[in-house]
């Protein structure tokens, strides 16, 4: 009996502490939460503001002054995403290794060497009076509100054990040159160009990207029934055709993988910052930003009978956000739109008078250049025929624990050295880009005019000034007009016309010539059409301007086109199905080009591991599927592991399987560009396996790829064709930069959730090809009528706290997923009704 009460009384013990301790947990977990009702001092201001918080926790600010309003916005975005705040800071700023430990090291040398932070810095000590005195009122709130803040800081500084610094005016000017650097593809896809060339030879390469030898599309005008615009077989990828066949005795052209096109030998890679999984896993964890979505209709084409605008920027999903959604007006100017965290205008909006939207132009804004340096010439580089000293510049990168580790930056007159150079080697590699090279761009300055734009005068006057931001940017006005204006600074190269792979550092014959003038660059006021849609693919263009050869493929603007088309007028509705859309161009395309393949011929023996009847159960799948991915289908299941496979099938005998793996983590749709560009017309080559006798053709591949996908789907699903949905495969994990550590994962992540969609469709959902992990789409979606400005339409795939315990960390993930928005609120009436909270800012 004594025994049993001492067991008690121990159990309550338990109990009372392990509650004392949830208790204290709960606090820490919630003590971060700010405070959104009453009245707060607030020093520095010049007259009180007013911030009312809708339902859906953005930020309206009223104040009497420009200055009194960017202070406000600091202050609110310290309350809503502090950590978020600092950790863009310390990355684009090479300092992640002060959050994280030696981990981070590899991304701290590559910015650094990059000098992203020296250039923010130059970008920052050239903006003009008045950007200056708003990024300073900025900063003043941030750092009055992280003051109010005190100890009761975000969960993540506890788990990490520091504490963040007071923020600097320029602090952030670096976040556009790591903005630029993830938008950049030529850094990724150079190199592998590159290899893609030491295997097969430059001739055949150059096939594979035929976007680099093409001039831009030209879209200006065109009519809605213009066969171009159709959604049909022809458009994205070519069937069968004539294409060159030969014989099992006949020796390869020289034109043909292997042939004497010649592979070359091996030449410098950029190993230096090749990442361990640990570095490369917080990278992901940083906002990623790629492909995106944009469409205008003149009030001609609009049901309401005014302009109307569409955007949704295609970036790594995760939390918190990588938008902050919030609402300024002022006596001298209004704006409301999407802000990214650290930066104090609108990256994409609207006013009373003007919308735009942003498009990556997917611009190859950057080269690897061969340089030649000689033992007998030591600190000194080969130029126009010449040795130059190299310049030198030292970094001191200090780790979490007290490291430090001294960084030697050499540049030559291209930029820096970005592979590891022993003194005295050969052979090296440095890297010239647009945000290093266009010193005379502001995009600050240009942010700060884009959010006082009235007109299009005004708004290109604006774009004007933008040097590595390279965008396809949307406009619709209040008057009715729509337009498309390309931002940044394009390089005139000479020699080789475009910037795939490496170029010649030491004669001068391949230098850049500047850039083009902004005056030519594309741009379209008022089609004909009445309609101007961009999704990463070449703009209108007059001349022969190279641009890129790295242009996403044709399955998202093909689509938007065809239902453009579709009707004369479109109203809001129309345009949030079509931001909803899910179908796959492609696998519309060649699906009944997989069941043709099987018709003529049965599928290769020991080709598949799926159990008789797989095969058939997959195609009758794909009899009549329109090419929706949605998530029950199992037509879209089948085709998308086919699809899979069928990149390996065409290229694993030519480019070797190491090869083919980094061109699908690190390509983007370069997979997909090159499956199009391999089965068009006279291409035949690409489909001929090497190493066997017989002449594989397009049926051959297409069967070996199915057979494969069966065998993985079984493996994957099970032999119950039932389960083969494409929800079961295609999910997402909403995943915080500390939820990666899979023992904080319940803490900060959501999800796995099934979302519809692919990598190429409208509603897109760019996954890993290993586990179809999603990890890419919609990081926004707005809608704007000008004709009525007040009510615009948008939502985030997350919401607008970084906070963990608060109510709008993840609100908005249901809405998203379900294809529903929040409205973006102008007037104050409305906002009194739906108010959450109303904070005054006092001086």
């Amino acid at each position: 009996m004594r025994r049993s009460r001492i067991l008690l009384a121990l159990a309550l013990l338990l109990l009372i502490v392990a509650a004392a301790a949830a208790g204290v947990g709960l606090y820490a977990w919630r003590r971060a939460l700010p405070q959104i009702e009453g009245t707060l001092h607030a020093p520095g201001l010049a007259a009180p503001v007013e911030i009312v918080r809708d339902r859906w926790g953005v930020p309206h600010i009223f104040a009497a002054s420009d200055a009194d309003a960017y202070y406000a916005l600091g202050w609110v975005m310290v309350q809503d995403r502090l950590f978020q705040l600092d950790l863009l800071r310390h990355a684009a700023q090479g300092r992640l290794a002060e959050l994280f430990g030696r981990d981070a090291l590899p991304l701290d040398r590559l910015f650094r060497t990059l000098d992203l932070p020296g250039s923010g810095r130059r970008m920052y000590a050239g903006v003009r009076p008045e950007v200056r005195a708003a990024g300073g009122a900025f900063t003043a709130g941030m750092n009055a509100s992280l003051a109010e803040l005190g100890t009761r800081l975000p969960p993540e500084y506890v788990l990490l054990r520091t504490v963040p610094d007071p923020f600097q005016p320029d602090d952030f000017a670096a976040v556009v040159g790591y903005l630029t650097w993830r938008l950049n593809p030529g850094w990724r896809m150079d190199p592998l160009y590159e290899r893609i060339v030491a295997k097969v030879g430059p001739r055949l390469a150059a096939e594979l990207f035929p976007q680099a030898a093409q001039e831009p599309l030209r879209t200006a005008g065109r009519s809605p029934d213009d066969p171009r615009n159709r959604d049909d077989p022809r458009s994205p990828i070519a069937p069968g055709g004539a294409e060159a066949r030969r014989s099992p005795d006949t020796p390869r052209s020289p034109n043909a993988p292997g042939g004497t096109d010649g592979p070359r030998g091996p030449l410098p890679q950029p190993d230096r910052f090749r990442l361990s999984p640990a570095a490369q896993a917080l990278l992901d964890a940083l906002p990623q930003f790629t492909a995106s979505n944009s469409w205008a209709l003149a009030p001609a084409r609009s049901a309401s009978g005014h302009a109307l605008l569409a955007s949704d920027p295609h970036l790594g999903l995760g939390l918190p956000s990588t938008w902050y959604e919030a609402h300024l007006r002022t006596p001298q100017s209004e704006v409301i739109g999407a802000f990214l965290p650290g930066l104090p205008f609108a990256i994409i909006g609207h006013t009373r008078a003007i919308a735009w939207g942003l498009v990556n132009l997917d611009l190859d804004a950057g080269d690897f250049f061969l340089e030649r340096l000689d033992a007998a010439h030591p600190g000194q580089v080969l130029f126009r025929g010449g040795w130059v000293a190299l310049q030198e510049r030292h970094e001191l990168i200090h780790s979490k624990g007290g490291d430090t580790e001294a960084l030697l930056v050499r540049s030559t007159p291209h930029g820096p050295l970005v592979n590891d150079v022993q003194p005295g080697a050969a052979q090296a590699l440095s890297y010239r880009w647009v945000y290093a090279a266009a010193q005379d761009a502001n995009e600050i300055n240009g942010f700060y005019d884009l959010n006082r734009a009235r007109d299009w005068a005004g708004f290109r006057a604006a774009l004007s000034q933008f040097g590595a931001v390279a965008q396809s940017v949307t406009y619709a006005d209040r008057r009715g007009h729509i337009g498309l204006q390309v931002s940044g600074r394009i390089p005139l190269r000479a020699g080789r016309r475009d910037g795939l792979g490496f170029r010649e550092g030491w004669t001068g014959r391949d230098e850049w010539e500047g850039f083009l003038p902004f005056e030519r660059n594309p741009s379209e006021l008022d089609p004909a059409s009445g309609t101007i849609a961009v999704a990463n693919n070449p703009p209108a263009q007059e001349g022969e301007v190279y641009l890129s050869g790295y242009f996403e493929p044709q399955d998202r603007i093909t689509r938007i086109r065809a239902l453009l088309a579709r009707k004369e007028r479109h109203s809001i509705e129309d345009l949030e199905r079509m931001q909803r859309d899910e179908v796959f161009v492609s696998g519309r395309v060649l699906a009944p080009q997989v069941i043709a393949a099987f018709a003529s011929a049965p599928a290769a023996p020991g080709k598949s591991a799926a159990p008789p009847g797989a095969v058939r159960a997959a195609l009758e799948a794909l009899q009549g599927w329109d090419g929706a991915m949605t998530l029950e289908s199992r037509a879209a299941t089948v085709f998308a592991v086919f699809y899979k496979h069928l990149f390996h099938e065409i290229f694993a005998d030519e480019l070797g399987e190491e090869l083919l793996a980094e061109l699908r983590s690190q390509g983007g749709n370069a997979s997909a560009v090159m499956i199009h560009a391999a089965l068009q017309p006279g291409h035949a080559s690409w489909l001929d396996r090497r190493a066997t006798p017989a002449l594989e053709d397009r049926a051959a591949i297409f069967r070996a790829a199915f057979s494969a996908a069966e065998a993985e789907l079984v493996e994957r699903l099970g032999e119950d064709p039932s389960r083969w949905q494409w929800g079961t495969l295609h999910q997402i994990e909403f995943a915080h930069p500390l939820g990666r550590v899979r023992a904080l994962a319940p803490l900060f992540n959501v999800g796995p959730l099934p979302v519809p969609g692919h990598a190429q469709t409208i509603d897109k959902g760019q996954f890993h090809d290993g586990d179809f992990r999603v990890y890419l789409g919609p990081s926004l979606r707005q809608i704007t009528d000008l004709g009525d400005p007040a009510h615009a339409w948008a939502i985030l795939p997350g919401g607008q706290s970084g906070l963990p315990a608060s109510p709008h960390y993840a609100d908005l993930i249901p809405l998203w997923r379900e294809g529903r928005y929040h409205p973006l609120l102008l007037e104050r009436d409305e906002l009194e009704r739906l108010a959450e909270g109303r904070l005054v800012l006092t001086p």
